[in-house]
Parts: structure tokens; C-alpha cells; sequence
């Protein structure tokens, strides 16, 4: 608050109109008010709190007596105060109530009190209110006081500073805050106390972060922190830089090992893949072996019954040439013996009997040979068919003889093809470490970026707070 200007009439002691320059008092940056006792020195700074608040400390506002005894009936007590407030400039007009003559008839009458409140805006005076209680709101909001808060820190009249000094701490406490503005002080403060809980929690998540990363590079590296690291508060490795220098280290190892491991791996796989095809081509063999084997088989039963087998073919040839032959053989024979007993006899003794009986076995006999003739065409049938057998007898001794031979290179290469598959057995074994190894390199990679990260947060984090 800076006052600039003070005009009283018919107030306390003074019965007409008093003018106060502050501003030319305020030149020198202190003054004083000086004078005998009840030259109005107080009356000044009353004049002053009524323009103000409405009133005056002390035992003044009890009395309510403000106006002037002396002043004449028809001067208006009125106190006119300009004063800078927050910044702002205002023309404070108070009136108190008093009693005034009548304009009509004899006796006085009552005038209420009254205010007007304007303020300075560019060249121009703009009234803001001319109630009571609202320009007694606005000047309370400014100053940030009350009347007697302002009485006991501004105005200090006669010993009333001991009041303000018997007030509880609380009370001082709340009218400094209002008298200096310390609310954004306090604003400050709580802020600041917040963004400490907030960076604290924040650094603490942090932290957790960071340690969860280091435990899980630690459990997928498969190797122990440092004796002077604690995992439940990783703050300064994290700050100085060990832990990344440590997951860099780990990482290049891991890298490392990640190629050695994926050669390995080509390797194996290679191995693998020759192994199936050995595998299937052993397969090949082993069926081509039971094949063999069915053969040989074959073969011996054929060879056991070959000298079996001619003897029926000769038996079968002799039968058939005596087949042939033995029909026509008989009837003529037959045919001997009755032209011989025909020959022997006498006409007299050739009956038609006994020569319908000569023709009737003749006629059987022919029946009998042209019975014959489909057992001969089957009996051909039967050689054209052991003819056929023979050449596939020499066919299965050919490949009996070729399967003997693949025999004697199958152990050889069943050898092989054994030390192939173990070989390979062992590369297939190894491929779900190799894979897991993999596995681990790729998540420490991953692990490694997340710490980067999460050092990153907690380096932001700590600088804030450091902040």
C-alpha cells in the first residue's frame, strides 16, 4: 500500500478542510508526524483507517463520535483518501452518519453514512461501487487484512503493538501470511514437498526397474552381481555407470558366444539333414536286404528241387511221346490180332457176329484215341509252361547271384552309415542346447536395450530430483 493523497473535513479535530500531501512527504522515503498532544496527529492516521475500513481504532469507534464539534453545521464530514492497493490506483470518499440541519423547518436530521470507490484507469476515475459492504470487501481483499489486523501492523496507535504481539502464533501467523502475500510461498513449498513425493515414488519405480532388469540379466547370464552392489538400491551403480558398462560386457560376451553357437548350430543341422538322408537311403538298403534275403531263399528252395524238377520234365516228355503213341499202338495190335484170327478162321466160320463185334471194338478203340486228343493239347500246354519256368529260374539265378554280391558290400557300408547316424544322433541331441543358448543371447539383447532404457528414465529421474 502506497498512499499518495489525504483530504479531511469537519473530521475530529479539524473543523474545516485539511489537505496531506504523501507524496511530497514521501520524497525523502520517511517521515514524521509531529505536534503537541491533540494537534490531530492521530486524527491523521484515523482519517486514514476510516477512508479505508469505515472506521477508527480505539475507543473512538466506540464513542462513534468522528465529526468535528466545531465544524460548522452546514460543512459535510468527509475524509477523501487516493492510495496505490495491489498495484492498482483508488480514490476512497467515506462519510460517516451525522446529524445535519434540515433543508425545510427547524432541527436536524440524520445523514447516513456513505462511500464511493473508483479507480485510476488511464486518465479517467471509474467508480466501482458505492455500497458499504462491497467497498469494504474490495479493500480488505487488497490489503489482505482486516481492520484489526491492519490496526495492530500498520497502524500501531499507543501501545495497541502489544496486542499484536500477545496474539497466538497462529494468528500472527495467518495475518503475516495475508500482510505478505506468502501464499505462493507456501504454494512453493507444497509443490515442492509434492514433487518430492512424486520424484521419490517415480525413483523408487525406477529403481525397481533397474533391479528387476539386473536380476533377469543376471539369471539368463547365469552369473552374480557384484559384492558391492545392492539390489534393492541400485541408485549409484545405475548414476556412475557400472551397471551399463556391466551389461555391455555381458552382452558382448553373450554376442560372441551367439556366434560361435549359431556356426555350431549350422553345423549341426547340416549334420542332421545328412543324417536323415544316410538314414533313408540305410532304410533302402535294409529292404533291399529282406529282398535279398526272400531271394536267396527262393533261390535254395529252386536249386534243391532243379534235379526233381528235370526228372519230371523227362518223365513228362517220355509220357507224352508215349501218350501219343499208345492208342494208335493198342489199335493196331488189337487190329493184328483179329485180321490174324480172321485169317485163321474159315469162311465158314467168319459169322456176320463176329465181325459187327471186330468193328465194334475198332470203333471203341478210335473213340478212346480221339479222347486222347485234348490231354495231348494240355500236355503241350504244361511243356510251354516248364519251358517258361526255366528261363525264370535262370532269371532268379541271375539276381540271386547279384544279391549275393550286394550281401558282401552291405556290412561295409551298414558300418558307415551306423557311424553317420550316431554322429548325427549326437548333433540332433545338441541342437535344443544350441537353440536354448540362442534363446538366451536373444534375451539378453533384449534385456540389455530395456536397461538402457530404464537407466535412461532413472538418470532423468535422479536429475530431477536432484533438481
Amino acid at each position: 500500500m502506497r498512499l499518495h493523497h489525504l483530504e479531511v473535513a469537519a473530521f475530529g479535530p479539524f473543523t474545516g478542510t485539511v489537505s496531506v500531501d504523501f507524496d511530497q512527504l514521501s520524497e525523502a522515503g520517511l517521515f514524521l508526524l509531529s505536534g503537541a498532544t491533540g494537534a490531530g496527529k492521530t486524527s491523521v492516521l484515523d482519517a486514514v483507517c476510516f477512508a479505508l475500513y469505515g472506521d477508527v481504532p480505539g475507543d473512538r469507534s466506540v464513542a462513534k463520535r468522528l465529526r468535528s464539534d466545531r465544524a460548522p453545521a452546514e460543512v459535510a464530514t468527509r475524509v477523501v483518501l487516493e492510495a496505490t492497493l495491489a498495484q492498482r490506483r483508488f480514490r476512497i470518499t467515506r462519510s460517516p452518519s451525522w446529524e445535519r440541519p434540515k433543508r425545510r423547518g427547524a432541527g436536524t436530521t440524520t445523514q447516513q453514512a456513505s462511500v464511493v470507490l473508483m479507480e485510476q484507469v488511464g486518465e479517467e476515475w471509474r467508480t466501482l461501487t458505492t455500497r458499504l459492504d462491497e467497498a469494504g470487501h474490495l479493500v480488505s481483499n487488497l490489503l489482505g487484512m482486516t481492520l484489526t489486523q491492519f490496526v495492530q501492523v500498520a497502524m500501531l496507535p499507543q501501545g495497541r503493538f502489544q496486542a499484536f504481539l500477545r496474539s497466538s502464533a497462529e494468528e500472527r501467523k495467518r495475518l503475516l501470511e495475508r500482510l505478505f502475500r506468502t501464499e505462493r510461498f507456501a504454494d512453493v513449498e507444497r509443490w515442492l514437498r509434492e514433487r518430492r513425493v512424486e520424484l521419490r515414488r517415480r525413483s523408487e519405480e525406477l529403481n525397481a526397474g533397474v533391479a528387476e532388469v539386473v536380476s533377469r540379466i543376471s539369471e539368463t547370464a547365469a552369473v552374480t552381481l557384484p559384492d558391492d552392489w545392492d539390489v534393492h538400491d541400485l541408485g549409484l551403480p545405475a548414476g556412475d555407470g557400472a551397471i551399463a558398462t556391466w551389461a555391455r560386457a555381458l552382452a558382448e560376451e553373450a554376442t560372441e558366444s551367439q556366434a560361435v553357437t549359431s556356426g555350431a548350430a549350422m553345423e549341426a543341422l547340416a549334420a542332421e539333414s545328412e543324417t536323415l538322408a544316410a538314414l533313408d537311403a540305410a532304410r533302402a538298403m535294409a529292404e533291399k536286404q529282406r529282398g535279398l534275403r526272400a531271394a536267396a531263399a527262393a533261390e535254395s528252395r529252386l536249386v534243391a528241387a532243379a534235379e526233381e524238377q528235370e526228372e519230371r520234365v523227362r518223365r513228362v516228355e517220355a509220357a507224352q511221346r508215349a501218350e501219343a503213341v499208345a492208342g494208335v499202338s493198342e489199335l493196331a495190335d488189337q487190329a493184328r490180332r483179329e485180321h490174324a484170327r480172321a485169317t485163321s478162321l474159315a469162311p465158314s466160320d467168319l459169322t456176320l457176329t463176329d465181325a459187327k463185334a471186330a468193328v465194334d471194338r475198332i470203333s471203341a478203340r478210335l473213340a478212346q484215341a480221339r479222347a486222347l486228343v485234348p490231354v495231348q493239347q494240355r500236355l503241350s500246354e504244361v511243356t510251354r509252361e516248364l519251358a517258361a519256368t526255366g528261363a525264370q529260374q535262370d532269371r532268379l539265378v541271375t539276381q540271386t547271384r547279384d544279391q549275393a554280391r550286394l550281401a558282401e558290400e552291405l556290412p561295409q557300408q551298414a558300418e558307415a552309415l551306423t557311424a553317420d547316424l550316431a554322429a548325427a544322433t549326437e548333433a540332433a541331441a545338441a541342437i535344443p542346447v544350441l537353440r536354448a543358448q540362442v534363446a538366451a543371447v536373444t534375451e539378453v539383447g533384449r534385456l540389455t536395450r530395456e536397461l538402457v532404457d530404464a537407466r535412461s528414465r532413472h538418470e532423468a529421474a535422479r536429475t530431477a530430483a536432484m533438481e
